[in-house]
Parts: structure tokens; C-alpha cells; sequence
């Protein structure tokens, strides 16, 4: 199985109403795919990890680069996994506000220095730590 996490621009303003519609698209395209992950949304920013048989993963990514809702995408990890780490979510969305979002380890304002062609070594256990603060935080998820 393979797991991709990569940031984006958003290439338009998302209110409430469009992160709804795109999760539940989201989610139905995931399900018919037997793909699982996590969708994080800030501040016109999107990172998002997705999960799966490599080649569905691979088919997900292409279709996304060529979504125009997407800009500036940036692979942040991509890796063999053995096991999926969201199992039970075909697409698991992060909404919070700024208290809650301090107590994220590894907060940040921003995702600007995640706009690299390749992330540096301090950004892959960065993004672990959300992915394992996620994984046991599920009551922060809608």
C-alpha cells in the first residue's frame, strides 16, 4: 500500500458550505476506491494525506493535480505502508479554530514553508506527530 501527504493552494475561497461539498465528494470517491485519509483545511491552505493499493493512490494524485480547485501542490511524503493509518475514515476533515489548534503539537500559523519542491528533514516528523495527534484525537474531527 502506498501513502501520499502533499499541501495545495486553494485556488478560491472555501466557506463551510464547500469543505462540506468536497468532503462528501471526497468521501464517495474514496470509498469507490478503497482509499482511506485526512483532509486538513486553513487559511486557503489544504494538506492531505491519502492511503491505499498504490496504483489508486497514484490515480487519486493525478486527478488532483489536475483539479483546478488545487494549486502549488507539493508531495510531502509519499511511502510504502503496511498498514493504513486511518482505516475506518474515507476521508477524515479537520475542523478547528485557533485554541484548538495550539494545542496540536508542532503548531503552526501557516503551511508557507511547506511550499518547497521537496520538504526538508524536519517536516517529515512534523507531520507524523499530526497524523499520530490526529489518529488519537478523532473528537476533533467533524
Amino acid at each position: 500500500m502506498l501513502c501520499i501527504v502533499y499541501s495545495s493552494t486553494a485556488e478560491r475561497s472555501f466557506d463551510d458550505i464547500d469543505l462540506a461539498q468536497l468532503l462528501a465528494q471526497s468521501r464517495a470517491t474514496n470509498e469507490a476506491h478503497g482509499l482511506t485519509g485526512l483532509l486538513v483545511h486553513r487559511q486557503g491552505r489544504f494538506l492531505q494525506l491519502i492511503e491505499g493499493e498504490d496504483a489508486d493512490v497514484r490515480e487519486r494524485m493525478a486527478a488532483i493535480l489536475a483539479d483546478d480547485r488545487h494549486g502549488r501542490i507539493s508531495t510531502l511524503m509519499e511511502e510504502h505502508i503496511t498498514e493504513r493509518q486511518f482505516p475506518d475514515w474515507t476521508m477524515g476533515m479537520a475542523k478547528y479554530d485557533a485554541r484548538v489548534a495550539e494545542r496540536i503539537p508542532g503548531y503552526r500559523d501557516t503551511f508557507d514553508d511547506l511550499q518547497g519542491e521537496r520538504p526538508d528533514d524536519a517536516i517529515r516528523p512534523a507531520l507524523l506527530e499530526l497524523i499520530r495527534w490526529f489518529q488519537e484525537d478523532t473528537g476533533r474531527l467533524s
